[in-house]
């Protein structure tokens, strides 16, 4: 194999894998954040929840004074 195409060829991997590092690097980051999403999703569907049902209760017993008032 002639030198400068082996050069070529070295160089040619070298980006390659560089930039497969770069890929695999960013991958990793988007995975973290789709982790956080989802962790903030989850605790934010827990508060909604806890809230409908503290909204529910008042809203019944705001409907049992109304009734008692009749």
């Amino acid at each position: 194999m002639h030198p400068q195409t082996r050069d070529h060829l070295q160089s040619r991997l070298n980006l390659t894998l560089f930039e497969l590092e770069a890929g695999v690097a960013r991958a990793d980051e988007a995975v973290e954040e789709a982790q956080q999403a989802s962790s903030q999703l989850s605790k934010m569907r827990s508060e909604l929840a806890s809230l409908r049902s503290r909204h529910d209760r008042e809203l019944a017993e705001k409907t049992e004074e109304l009734e008692e008032m009749k």
